[in-house]
């Protein structure tokens, strides 16, 4: 298999790269051989779609994985298409990390779907509970009351100011 994993130096020993557009390096390699090329980033000094321009890379070369600390939702969404298995908060070298990768179950991928829906930090959305929609109902009724007020209250206000 070949794995794609951002890292802050050309070398197994390197620490993985936390953000996956602006790393310094792609290292790609063959998780079986650990055979491996480093590519310098091209697009370290871009001033916008860095992420995307890596992520059209690391499916270029044909990986099938990327091991990265952060991958922004444009980047997640096209390895998704793409293909491409994507581990986040990945840390260590990148020899660790493809080790970890291949001989534990504790990493487990995101979806650009969820990235997208809860936000670049978050983790995958948990399916909504009928006690769940209950309070946010609540809340957005509580919320319509006092925006009532609020605007009954600048009513009030701009009767008085007419007597002024």
């Amino acid at each position: 298999m070949k794995v794609a994993i951002s890292a802050v130096r050309p070398s197994l020993e390197a620490q993985v790269d936390s953000r996956f557009g602006k790393s310094r390096y792609l290292i790609f390699l063959d998780a079986e051989t650990m055979e491996f090329e480093s590519v310098e980033n091209p697009n370290l000094m871009s001033l916008m779609d860095s992420g995307v321009q890596m992520a059209r890379l690391v499916a270029n070369e044909g990986a099938q994985l990327l091991l990265t600390g952060q991958c922004g939702p444009q980047s997640l969404e096209l390895l998704s298409k793409a293909g491409v298995q994507v581990f986040t908060e990945v840390k260590g070298t990148v020899r660790e990390a493809v080790e970890k990768h291949a001989g534990s179950p504790r990493l487990s991928p995101i979806s650009a779907a969820s990235r997208r829906a809860a936000g670049t930090q978050a983790a995958p959305l948990e399916p909504a509970t009928m006690s769940d929609l209950t309070e946010v109902t609540n809340w957005l009724q509580a919320l319509d009351k006092r925006v009532d007020q609020i605007q009954n209250r600048l009513e009030e206000l701009e009767r008085r100011s007419k007597w002024w």
